[in-house]
């Protein structure tokens, strides 16, 4: 057997030994902390030892069937559930390109609203971008916009056409409709390209 195959079969069996290991970790943890505790307190209402242990089996899957039925009830994944699958995943294909986005002001440049996102070309002068603030869900205006494509960074003006706030894997996003102002031809077939 070869370093290779010697390598490649450790690699493989890693994985099932530490699951192995903690799933008899978390045995012992139950044992310790649910089983063994219920038992000593239930005995003296069941004399029987199996009658003792499959009342106490009952007990802890009641209990832990009670405690999946409170998360699933109030995890916030189930208004994420509700949503097309496809705004979800849009921002995470081999179309999407990172861009740099900031409110563009003559003079001095405000600050305080800089993100950086993923974006989707929607058109030859349109981008749909997602960035992790809510915070441009109320500017109206002209932002400076960093598109950073494979082939190219391209620099430009956008105005920010609509803001909505989406809710991805629990956490909410604000994504925005930008028309890009001034661009050349060439660069809105590269953007094209990209998003293709």
């Amino acid at each position: 057997m070869s370093e290779l195959d010697l390598e490649r079969a450790v690699t493989r069996v890693r994985p099932v030994a530490r699951l192995v290991g903690y799933s008899l970790l978390a045995l012992v943890t139950v044992a310790l902390y649910l089983v063994i505790p219920l038992m000593v307190t239930l005995r003296s209402l069941v004399p029987n030892g199996l009658a003792l242990v499959v009342l106490v089996i009952l007990l802890i899957a009641l209990g832990e069937w009670v405690i999946v039925r409170v998360l699933v009830q109030t995890s916030p994944q189930r208004e994420t559930a509700a949503q097309p699958r496809e705004r979800r995943q849009a921002f995470s294909g081999p179309a999407a390109f990172d861009v740099d986005i900031r409110p563009w002001v003559t003079g001095n440049a405000r600050r305080e609203l800089p993100s950086i996102g993923r974006a989707l070309a929607a058109g030859p002068d349109e981008l749909v971008v997602r960035v992790g603030s809510t915070r441009w869900r109320n500017y109206r205006g002209v932002v400076n916009l960093t598109a950073f494509l494979p082939s190219k960074t391209l620099t430009a003006k956008a105005r920010i056409l609509r803001a909505e706030d989406v809710s991805v894997r629990g956490r909410v996003q604000c994504v925005l409709h930008l028309r890009l102002i001034g661009i050349s031809q060439e660069d809105e077939h590269t953007l094209l390209a990209a998003g293709a």
